[in-house]
C-alpha cells in the first residue's frame, strides 16, 4: 500500500550510485520523468530555498515544476501551496519542502539532509541523504514503481485525465481511516488541505500519533 506504516520510501540512507558524476547530474531524472509543465515552477527564494546550492544546480539543469503529469514536484506551485502546520510538532523548525508526490508525500531539507514525510502513514524519516541523492534515488524505477506508486497514479490519470498542480490522490476516507488505493476509493484534495486533515489524524495525543522513525525502529527498513 502507497501510505504502509512498514514501507520506507526514497529517503533510506544508503548511498546513490552516480551522485556527483562531472557529466551532466540530472540525465537519469529527465530521462525517466521529462521535462517540466511550463509555468509551474517557483523562485527558490519564494520557497526559503535559495540557499540550497543542489536545489540551484537542479533548477539550472532541468527546470523546477510539476513533472510526469503531477508523479513528482521540485520547486513547484504545489510546494508553494504546502502547509506543515498540522505537522509541525513533529517537523524541526527549519524543515522546508522542497518537493511531494501524487501520492502525498513530501520531501523537505533540514539544514542540508533530506526528511521525508509520508502523510498516508503518519511516518517522518530523518535521512542522511543530500537533496542531490534524494533526487536522483527518485529517478530509480524501484523508486517510482514503489514509493512513487507510479503505476497507480498512471492508472487514475488514464481514466480521470490530469491532476491539478496544486493537488495530490489520496484515499476517501483517509487510509489510515480503513480507506484503499483502489480507483473508487481515490479523490482529488489540494495538497495543503490534504496535509491538514492527516496531520489531524496523526496529531499528538491523537489515537493514531505520527512516528519519527530512527535507525533504532525496525518499522521502514529495507
Amino acid at each position: 500500500m502507497v501510505g504502509s506504516r512498514n514501507e520506507h520510501p526514497a529517503g533510506e540512507t544508503q548511498g546513490v550510485p552516480g551522485a556527483g558524476d562531472d557529466m551532466s547530474t540530472y540525465s537519469d531524472f529527465t530521462a525517466q520523468l521529462g521535462a517540466p509543465w511550463g509555468s509551474t515552477a517557483v523562485a527558490l527564494g519564494e520557497l526559503g530555498l535559495a540557499d540550497q546550492p543542489d536545489l540551484v544546480a537542479f533548477v539550472r539543469e532541468t527546470g523546477g515544476g510539476i513533472f510526469a503529469g503531477g508523479l513528482l514536484s521540485v520547486a513547484s506551485v504545489r510546494e508553494r501551496a504546502i502547509d506543515l502546520s498540522a505537522w509541525r510538532a513533529w517537523l524541526p523548525e527549519n524543515a522546508v519542502p522542497f518537493a511531494s508526490s501524487a501520492v502525498g508525500y513530501v520531501y523537505l531539507v533540514v539544514e542540508t539532509l533530506v526528511w521525508v514525510l509520508n502523510s498516508h502513514a503518519g511516518l517522518i524519516m530523518p535521512t542522511t541523504l543530500t537533496i542531490e541523492e534524494l533526487i536522483l534515488r527518485l529517478a530509480e524505477e524501484e523508486t517510482q514503481t514503489g514509493t512513487l506508486a507510479r503505476p497507480t497514479f498512471e492508472l487514475w490519470r488514464k481514466l480521470n485525465g490530469e491532476l491539478d498542480s496544486r493537488s495530490v490522490i489520496a484515499p476517501s476516507p483517509a487510509e489510515a481511516l480503513g480507506g484503499t488505493w483502489a480507483m473508487t476509493d481515490l479523490v482529488v484534495v489540494e495538497i495543503g488541505v490534504h496535509l491538514s486533515m492527516t496531520g489531524q489524524i496523526f496529531a499528538p495525543g491523537s489515537e493514531l500519533p505520527a512516528k519519527i522513525l530512527t535507525d533504532d525502529n525496525d518499522e521502514g527498513a529495507d
